[in-house]
């Protein structure tokens, strides 16, 4: 790709090239060099908030399946103490009646 003009891949804040001609072409005083390394600052921090944005865009649907999940086994779990009672009762009942029976049969002999 000779005399084709080949693309930017990176900004010029990545390029440290072009921050270091900038620099020669201006007066290198303190003020340059704090503006610099503050526009650096602020880029690094959006980056960084960029990146923490699509890391957090990312968890959002596993966190939303693992609480789905959660809800399930909470149902469930709802749903088996519920029988547990339900079988409990019947067999008490069940334990009753057959000790009134007994008794009635003992209290007739």
């Amino acid at each position: 790709m000779r005399g084709a003009q080949q693309m930017k891949l990176w900004p010029s804040v990545w390029n440290r090239d072009a921050l270091t001609q900038q620099r020669s072409r201006r007066n290198d005083s303190m003020t340059d060099r704090i503006s610099d390394a503050n526009c650096f600052a602020r880029d690094q921090q959006r980056r960084t908030t960029a990146a923490a944005s699509i890391g957090f865009n990312l968890l959002k649907p596993v966190v939303q399946f693992q609480a789905s999940l959660l809800r399930l086994w909470a149902y469930n779990m709802e749903r088996f103490a519920g029988n547990y009672e339900k079988g409990l009762e019947e067999t008490a009942t069940v334990v009753k009646e057959q000790s009134e029976k007994a008794r009635a049969a003992w209290s007739r002999t």
